[in-house]
């Protein structure tokens, strides 16, 4: 465990230093917005897969602040 925390310390140094550049995974691809959760419990499971891939989609590429905004 030690081992790898030192490897992430030497790559956010190597960031930083501008030496490794962070990829561009953003993509153009717009993603509809999930339905509007009508309340019914029939509609649940629906509703919160089609809300995570609209998140994970949305947040893709996006660094830990934004995600956490």
């Amino acid at each position: 465990m030690a081992v790898i925390q030192a490897q992430i310390q030497v790559l956010l140094v190597a960031m930083r230093r501008g030496a490794i550049k962070r990829p561009n995974a953003k993509s153009n691809m717009k993603v509809a917005k999930p339905p509007i959760f009508s309340g019914k419990t029939r509609n649940i499971a629906g509703f919160i897969t089609a809300y995570k891939l609209f998140l994970k989609m949305k947040m893709r590429g996006a660094v830990v602040e934004e995600q956490i905004q």
